[in-house]
C-alpha cells in the first residue's frame, strides 16, 4: 500500500529563531478506569473508552506540605476549537479554563488531598494535539529543550498510567509596564512540560517529532 506523505510547516512564535521539534507520545491514551493519586502526584491524561476525541485532564497532589498550583495549554492542529468542561471534586480548590481559538489555558490550586481538572471534545478532523503541562511541583526540574527531550515527570497517560518524553522550560518572558507606561520587570510564568500526541487515521503517517512554535499550522498532501 502506498502512504501518503504529509508534508507541514510550523508558524515561528515571536519570541523564537526556529522551531523547536517536540517528542511526539504515539501510545495508548484510553482508560474505563482510572485511580488519581495511585501514581503519586501530577497530571493524570486519558481519552474515554472507544472515543479518542474525548480527552479528560485531571491534577492531584496528596500530602503535599502546601497547595501546589496548575497551569498549561493543549493545543489543537487541524481541527475546530475544542470545547471544555470544567471538573472541581473539592469545595476548596478552584479551576479557570479559558478557550482562544484552538487553545485551551487553565490555572487552578489543589489542596493535599483533593484533585481538579476538566474534559474536552475534539473536533473529528482534528490530526494532531500538544499538551503544555506547567505546575508549582515541577519548579525544579532542569530545562531540556532539545528532541527527543527527556522522561517526563508527574504525567501518566492512559490506563497503563505511561509516562511520554517531553521538552522542559518555561513560557516566553512577558514585560510589564506599571502605570506611567514603564517596563518594570519581566518574568516568565513557570515551568511546563510539552509533547505531541497525533490522532490516528487509516492511510496517514504519523507527524513524528513536529515541532509548534505557533498555531499557524500549513498542510500539504502529496500522492
Amino acid at each position: 500500500m502506498k502512504l501518503k506523505q504529509l508534508l507541514a510547516a510550523a508558524t515561528l512564535a515571536v519570541t523564537s529563531v526556529c522551531a523547536l521539534a517536540t517528542p511526539q507520545y504515539t501510545g495508548e491514551t484510553s482508560a474505563t478506569n482510572i485511580n488519581l493519586g495511585s501514581q503519586g502526584n501530577g497530571y493524570y491524561l486519558w481519552t474515554t473508552e472507544g472515543n479518542d476525541y474525548q480527552w479528560n485532564v485531571r491534577w492531584r497532589s496528596p500530602n503535599v506540605s502546601s497547595n501546589a498550583t496548575w497551569f498549561g495549554s493543549f493545543e489543537v492542529v487541524n481541527g475546530s476549537s475544542p470545547t471544555a468542561t470544567t471538573i472541581s471534586f473539592d469545595g476548596s480548590d478552584y479551576t479557570s479554563t479559558s478557550n482562544w481559538g484552538n487553545t485551551i489555558n487553565w490555572t487552578a490550586k489543589t489542596n493535599s488531598n483533593g484533585y481538579d481538572g476538566f474534559t474536552f471534545d475534539l473536533d473529528k478532523d482534528t490530526k494532531l494535539t500538544r499538551f503544555n503541562l506547567g505546575s508549582s511541583l515541577f519548579a525544579d526540574l532542569e530545562d531540556n529543550t532539545t528532541d527527543p527531550g527527556t522522561e517526563g515527570f508527574g504525567i501518566f497517560i492512559g490506563q497503563n498510567y505511561a509516562t511520554p518524553n517531553v521538552l522542559v522550560g518555561s513560557k516566553p518572558y512577558t514585560k510589564y509596564k506599571n502605570v506611567d507606561g514603564v517596563i518594570v520587570e519581566s518574568r516568565g510564568d513557570g515551568i511546563h512540560q510539552s509533547f505531541e500526541v497525533s490522532v490516528a487515521e487509516p492511510g496517514t503517517l504519523a507527524l513524528l517529532g513536529l515541532g509548534l512554535a505557533g498555531l499557524g499550522f500549513a498542510r500539504r498532501k502529496q500522492a
